[in-house]
């Protein structure tokens, strides 16, 4: 009995030592799926192109030598410190009254459609890049209840006074350093036109014909809040941004930064203020609840610039905003008892002359021109 049991721990002994040896002879493969911030494996410190760069590493302890991470933000520009980018630039806007409501541009008469009556526009993004010594010419292309089928028509379809208007006829100069484009309204009738499988092809003509007359223009899209608030045709907007963004448009999204603040999906850093629809977006009617205020007006400005530009929001002027000696369209009460019609309460006269809180929201326009938030709403 005591030799079998002798007999029976040998071989225990003998398997333990064999699976040992086997699993021993096993090598590890390292994975360098760890990403761990620590200075000891910083490679690089954040700059203009790219946040900080740190070495991976494998959950056994080893770091690669080729495969990297990156942590944090960019570095942004100082306040005025990238202006020449925009110094005798040409930059047309093209949209409907999406644009044109919060003074980013100053709204035009629909039956003016000559290209030089729309030149020299002194709206707020004019302004803005006035206080930093950047000269530009500004030309209005916005056209109330149109989309681009209509803007760019040889025979307007849109439901309004211009209607059988040879819009493009008046378009006689394509050659522009940046062209902002915005389009709620693709047809006369958007229900019908929005997730038309012709758009993407559609504006990439028409991008085209830019690009033919300056292969070096920049194309930026602005992303209104409205595209949210139509919330069944997120997903055709996911189809029509996506593939233009591969064509080099760039989103500028203000659009969702105002919607999170008054939804509360964000909160304004240290703000004494209460957001709601009507700090940003004007009540001039029951069924109007699109269209950007001054405050709105002045964030798009903003983020326009920030994004063309690559410099800090923080610092940035908005006094300007507010001041009616530059337009009469940006004396507050004159606009308030305009607009807000409907709904009467409102403080965005209020945010937008104060400084802290001024500096608050350009805080949250630094973060949303880096980090793409729009693409949350459209996946």
């Amino acid at each position: 009995m005591k030799k079998k049991l002798l007999s029976i721990i040998s071989m225990l002994l003998v398997v333990t030592t064999l699976c040992t040896s086997l699993f021993a002879c096993k090598p590890h493969v390292c994975k360098f799926n760890q990403r761990v911030v620590k200075d000891e494996l910083l490679v690089a410190e954040a700059n203009y192109e790219h946040a900080d760069v740190y070495k991976s590493s494998c959950e056994c302890g080893k770091v690669s030598d080729s495969e990297t991470f990156q942590s944090g933000a960019l570095l942004k520009h100082g306040v005025g410190t990238k202006a020449d980018m925009l110094k005798d630039k040409k930059i047309l806007m093209v949209g409907c009254s999406y644009t044109y409501y919060g003074n980013v541009v100053i709204r035009t008469d629909r039956l003016v459609g000559d290209i030089e009556a729309r030149s020299n526009d002194e709206g707020y993004f004019y302004h803005f890049c006035r206080l930093h010594g950047a000269d530009v010419n500004v030309v209005d292309w916005c056209y109330g209840g149109h989309g681009y089928r209509n803007i760019f028509s040889e025979k307007c379809e849109a439901d309004r006074e211009c209607n059988g208007v040879n819009h493009l006829a008046n378009l006689t100069d394509y050659n522009y350093d940046y062209v902002v484009l915005q389009d709620v309204n693709w047809g006369s009738n958007n229900s019908k036109y929005i997730g038309d499988k012709n758009y993407v092809e559609y504006v990439k003509n028409l991008m085209q014909k830019f690009k033919d007359a300056n292969p070096n223009v920049k194309f930026l899209f602005s992303f209104q809040p409205a595209i949210i608030f139509q919330g069944a045709k997120l997903y055709a907007w996911r189809d029509m941004v996506k593939p233009l963004e591969e064509e080099g448009l760039i989103v500028v999204d203000w659009g969702t930064l105002i919607y999170d603040i008054w939804t509360g999906a964000v909160s304004v850093p240290d703000s004494k203020y209460e957001y709601d629809k009507q700090s940003f977006i004007v009540s001039n009617s029951k069924e109007d609840g699109y269209h950007q205020n001054m405050l709105a007006g002045y964030l798009t400005t903003l983020m326009l610039y920030c994004t063309i530009t690559g410099e800090t929001a923080v610092g940035q002027p908005y006094e300007f905003a507010s001041d009616y000696t530059l337009n009469i369209e940006f004396y507050p009460t004159t606009y308030k008892k305009k607009y807000y019609k409907y709904i009467k309460e409102t403080n965005f006269d209020e945010i937008i002359q104060d400084a802290a809180e001024m500096n608050s929201l350009q805080q949250l326009v630094d973060q949303y021109v880096r980090t793409q938030q729009y693409t949350k709403y459209c996946n």
